[in-house]
């Protein structure tokens, strides 16, 4: 089958760019359960700067201290006020902490992160076999449940499959894929080491958890130093500093809905980063050994180690709008271009191909013109319009079909990505 497109001059807007290295929450609904046994259906809004759940209806909802879930009725800075009014026992309230009309979707202040990771320049390490050491973590009170084999088949084997689903592909099938061979991931996977404290210390989201993870990353950069790691393989552009380091930590992540966890995401080691082997090694990226009780997904990987790459979240936060939505990896494709199958993440779309250096730029000119458009999973050229009156703005267009990673797709055909380059945030309609 042929897979092209016919074009003229259509016009469709998303979001390019949003600078937070996190995973978006899932989309999928939630049962959230009170401690009277009772159930009820929610969402998890956010990522891990800025948290929160919500009713099906759109209101926000928190657990208060008996640790029953009961409607927020104001925010004081980055947390939630509750009320006494319980869900699916209580009315609604009518009015906020303050005395006005209570709306929906409240949300807690965004926590600001001044601290960047190191950017790439976009370098020769996005075309050639990159290395990765991949550490796993439990804890003392919170064991693994996954075989470190199975875990390195996730990431290494070539056709791998997520579990009832054969053939989905692992975290290396899914780059190899998206940059048309010229990219190979090749992931060191260690054994399971043990965290010096408790899951709770890490993850307790109440108990400044972003640091205490960065103390967990550093524990285990340790340990791995010890059973004796050497470092210098995964300095892939030889410029004296670890690029990858890739933490799966035992359980869930809180990007599933449980706050309590630890929430997927990139960064750095900041103050405890450490030299090993004559090399630097700081950036790191933290993922979640299972999903819905099983192995993990490779969505959440994929995208975290977009931002590896140096690569923005491409969401919005603020639900507002889809931003670049489900059919982008550094959108919310993580999670699959159905909204629930990460284990076929959405592809990178055109503009982050094209800054991996993975995409064929061709630029059209003013001129009404027919174009055939080749299907972009095995074709790598991306059209590019200029804006003749501002060269800080112009169109992508790419042909994504269900083929590859994008296979559940609900609407194949053209897309349209708007970009300005002037933007670091902006809506979809």
């Amino acid at each position: 089958m042929i897979y092209k497109k016919s074009i003229r001059f259509i016009f469709w807007y998303a979001t390019i760019s949003n600078l937070c290295f996190a995973v978006s929450a899932t989309p999928d609904t939630l049962t959230l359960i009170q401690p009277d046994g009772s159930e009820f259906l929610g969402f998890c809004r956010g990522d891990e700067w800025q948290a929160w759940h919500e009713t099906l209806d759109g209101w926000s909802i928190i657990k208060n201290e008996e640790n029953f879930w009961v409607y927020a009725i104001g925010v004081n800075g980055q947390k939630l006020e509750s009320s006494q009014a319980i869900v699916g026992l209580d009315d609604l309230p009518s009015f906020t902490s303050s005395g006005a009309l209570l709306q929906k979707h409240l949300r807690p202040d965004r926590m600001i992160n001044f601290e960047h990771s190191r950017d790439f320049s976009f370098s020769d390490i996005r075309t050639t076999i990159f290395t990765l050491p991949v550490l796993l973590v439990e804890y003392p009170d919170y064991g693994a449940t996954i075989d470190q084999n199975v875990i390195n088949n996730l990431f290494n084997e070539e056709g791998y499959g997520h579990p009832g689903y054969p053939g989905s592909g692992s975290f290396k099938d899914f780059y190899f894929e998206i940059s048309y061979g010229q990219f190979t991931p090749a992931a060191t996977v260690s054994q399971w080491f043990t965290a010096p404290n408790n899951h709770n210390y890490y993850a307790d989201s109440e108990d400044n958890s972003s640091q205490r993870t960065r103390q967990l990353v550093r524990a285990l950069v340790d340990m791995a130093e010890a059973a004796g790691m050497d470092w210098t393989q995964f300095d892939n552009d030889g410029d004296g500093t670890v690029e990858g380091l890739t933490i799966v930590h035992a359980g869930p992540g809180a990007e599933q809905g449980d706050l309590s966890n630890i929430w997927s995401h990139r960064w750095n080691l900041g103050n405890l980063a450490v030299q090993y082997d004559g090399v630097l090694i700081s950036d790191y990226c933290i993922n979640p050994e299972t999903q819905n009780g099983n192995v993990t997904a490779i969505g959440v990987i994929c995208h975290e180690f977009g931002h590896i790459l140096g690569l923005p979240d491409l969401y919005d936060t603020d639900y507002s709008s889809s931003g670049a939505g489900k059919l982008a990896l550094m959108g919310s494709g993580s999670w699959g271009t159905a909204g629930n199958t990460p284990w076929y993440p959405s592809a990178m779309n055109a503009w982050s191909k094209l800054e991996m250096g993975w995409g064929n730029n061709v630029l059209l000119n003013t001129d009404l013109q027919n174009i055939d458009i080749e299907q972009s999973f095995s074709n790598n050229t991306v059209y590019r319009i200029n804006n003749q009156n501002d060269n800080t703005e112009y169109w992508l267009v790419e042909n994504r079909q269900r083929r590859g990673t994008d296979i559940n797709m609900n609407s194949p055909g053209l897309l349209f990505w708007h970009i300005d380059t002037e933007k670091t945030n902006g809506w979809a309609p």
